[in-house]
C-alpha cells in the first residue's frame, strides 16, 4: 500500500498544479467559495509567477507610446467585485487597535482619529484574485507600491450598518523608466449605487532593462520633492515602529506579505529588514493631522501620497504636516527621527513619504 501512495502521490500533486493554473479566480468574490479563499488565491500568485516575469510584458501585448494597450475585454477580466459587503465591527476594531487609532463619533466631521483608509485594507483579495488571473501581464511577485490616493465621501462610522458592493479593477498601466506602473481603481458603492470612498492604489512591476529594450517612456521621471526647506516650522509628531507592527497589521488586515513580518523572511526576499506596511503609515499620518488641526478639516475628503523610501522594522519617525491653507489642504513628510540610509533631503533625515490631505 505504501509504495503505492508513494507512486501516485507526484501525479496527484501534478494533477492540482494543472487545476490551479487553469482554474481562474473568480471575478465575483464570496467569502463562502474556496476560490476567494486566501489559500487558492497565494497558490495562483506562486504558480503564475513561474509563467510571468517582473517588467516583461509576454507575446500579444503592445504599448501605445507609453501605455500598454487594453481592450475593454482585457479591462473585465482584470477586475473584481465583492457584492453585499457588510462592515464587521470587531474587524474594524482590531484595524483601529493595530493603528493606534479609533473611529469618529462625530458623523460629517474627520473627527482626530477617523480611520478613512480602512477599506483600502478590504481591497486585498481583489488585488490578488486580479494580478493571478491569465490575463495580467506581469508577474505579481515583486509589485511594489508607489503611490496612493484616497477619497471619501462619509465617515466609516456611517457605514456600519450598510451593505455595499466592493469593486476593483486595473485602470491603466503604462511603461516608465523603472518598470510598469499598474494602476488598481478601487470603489465602495453604498445601497444606493452611489460611489462613498474610492482609492487608486499604483503598483510598479520592476524591470529597467526590459523598459529600456521594448521602448522607453517618453514621460519625465517622477519629480516630487520634499515641501519643507526648514523641517523645524512644521509640526512634527514622533512614532514609534515597534518589532511587532508588521505582525500586528497583518492580523488585523489579512496582509501577510511576508516582507513585512520576521527579518528571516525579509532577508530571503532581498531586504535587509522588514518594513512597514505603507497604508499603517498614512493611517498613523491621518490620525496625527486631524489631531492637530483645529478646527477638523470637514467631509469629504481626499489623500495623496507618494512612498519614496521603505521604513525598515523597528524604528522612530517623525510625522511633519503644514497648517491648512486657503484651500483646505495640509501637507506632509514622514521621515527619520534619527537619521538612517538612502537620500537626504533635508540634514541628517531620510525621506519616506511625502503627500496632501485635502478638504474638498
Amino acid at each position: 500500500m505504501f509504495p503505492l501512495v508513494i507512486a501516485v502521490f507526484p501525479w496527484l500533486v501534478l494533477l492540482l498544479v494543472a487545476y490551479l493554473l487553469l482554474t481562474e479566480p473568480p471575478r465575483e468574490l464570496d467569502s463562502t467559495s474556496w476560490r476567494s479563499s486566501f489559500l487558492f488565491l497565494i497558490g495562483r500568485v506562486l504558480l503564475r509567477a513561474c509563467v510571468r516575469r517582473q517588467g516583461v510584458l509576454p507575446p500579444g501585448w503592445a504599448l501605445e507610446g507609453d501605455k500598454v494597450k487594453m481592450d475593454e475585454d482585457t479591462k473585465r477580466t482584470l477586475s473584481a467585485v465583492w457584492r453585499g459587503w457588510k462592515l464587521d465591527p470587531d474587524v474594524f476594531a482590531r484595524y483601529c487597535q493595530a493603528c493606534g487609532i479609533s473611529p469618529s463619533s462625530n458623523p460629517g466631521v474627520a473627527s482626530a482619529s477617523d480611520p478613512f483608509l480602512y477599506p483600502e485594507t478590504l481591497f486585498l483579495r481583489h488585488m490578488i484574485a486580479i494580478v493571478t488571473t491569465t490575463s495580467f501581464p506581469v508577474s505579481p511577485l515583486g509589485l511594489i507600491h508607489l503611490r496612493q490616493t484616497v477619497e471619501t465621501q462619509c465617515a466609516l462610522s456611517d457605514l456600519l450598518s450598510t451593505r455595499c458592493d466592493l469593486c476593483c479593477g486595473v485602470s491603466d498601466m503604462r511603461a516608465t523608466d523603472k518598470g510598469f506602473e499598474i494602476d488598481m481603481k478601487c470603489d465602495v458603492y453604498n445601497a444606493s449605487g452611489q460611489i462613498v470612498w474610492s482609492a487608486v492604489t499604483t503598483l510598479l512591476s520592476r524591470n529597467k532593462a526590459t523598459v529600456e529594450k521594448q521602448g522607453k517612456s517618453n514621460r519625465p521621471p517622477e519629480t516630487s520633492q520634499p515641501f519643507s526647506g526648514d523641517i523645524d516650522s512644521y509640526t512634527g509628531k514622533h512614532v514609534d515602529v515597534p518589532d511587532d507592527t508588521g505582525l500586528r497589521y497583518a492580523a488585523a488586515t489579512g496582509d501577510y506579505n511576508p516582507h513585512h513580518l520576521y527579518p528571516r523572511m525579509a532577508r530571503l526576499l532581498g531586504y535587509k529588514q522588514p518594513m512597514v506596511h505603507g497604508m499603517w503609515t498614512l493611517a498613523k499620518v491621518l490620525a496625527a493631522t486631524q489631531a492637530g488641526t483645529n478646527p477638523p478639516l470637514r467631509l469629504p475628503l481626499a489623500m495623496k501620497a507618494t512612498f519614496k523610501k521603505p521604513i525598515f522594522i523597528p524604528a522612530q519617525c517623525t510625522i511633519l504636516y503644514t497648517r491648512p491653507t486657503a484651500d483646505n489642504e495640509i501637507k506632509f513628510e514622514v521621515r527619520d527621527t534619527e537619521g538612517g540610509e538612502g537620500r537626504r533631503d533635508t540634514e541628517g533625515t531620510t525621506l519616506h513619504v511625502i503627500g496632501t490631505i485635502t478638504s474638498t
